[in-house]
């Protein structure tokens, strides 16, 4: 068969293909996503109260002073509690997005003579505005202005009268570390 006559042959039965309806090879079909992104108010963290543990004594043998989240103290182990003068636990507000909710991390917490003797705080209690007190997982609510504010208590443990002399402890001394609270959106 000469090479024209096949070649009218293949072109009739593509014709005769169309018009049967045999599907022909796919045209390029596209979409399209929109996208959004919101973003929110840096979330930040400022100190509005220190820790003030108060007056205390040393015994013979060691023990701790833990301060709750509404400020009181009690006394474990020879520690003697003195004068409480004016004790507190810390308090801190956090601004943020309205309505967003957060964790917080609390780390360190070393009071130091300045003179080479310490005493840790350990086991902190976070209590929300308005919430109950947690001992560990603190998270939180920003109010609907955007902020929160919350107390901390915390263990300081005190060693005996002989590792513990008389002084002012405080994380300003040399040695001494503060107490860092971190936060974070959930």
């Amino acid at each position: 068969m000469p090479i024209a006559r096949w070649l009218l042959e293949r072109w009739r039965l593509a014709v005769l293909a169309v018009a049967l309806g045999v599907p022909q090879a796919a045209i390029a079909q596209s979409a399209s996503a929109s996208g959004t992104a919101v973003v929110a108010a840096a979330l930040s963290v400022a100190k509005d109260t220190d820790f003030n543990f108060g007056n205390l004594v040393a015994g013979a043998t060691a023990g701790t002073v833990v301060l709750s989240t509404t400020g009181t103290r009690t006394a474990t182990g020879g520690v003697i509690l003195g004068n409480a003068g004016s004790t507190s636990a810390a308090q801190f507000t956090v601004t943020g997005q309205n309505s967003a909710t957060f964790s917080l991390s609390i780390a360190g917490g070393v009071l130091s003579d300045g003179a080479g003797r310490s005493m840790a705080l350990s086991s902190y209690v976070v209590k929300m505005s308005g919430g109950a007190d947690q001992a560990t997982a603190y998270t939180g609510t920003l109010s609907a202005g955007g902020s929160q504010t919350f107390t901390v208590g915390a263990t300081l443990t005190v060693g005996t009268s002989a590792t513990t002399p008389n002084g002012t402890y405080t994380t300003g001394n040399a040695g001494g570390t503060p107490v860092t609270v971190t936060v974070a959106y959930n």
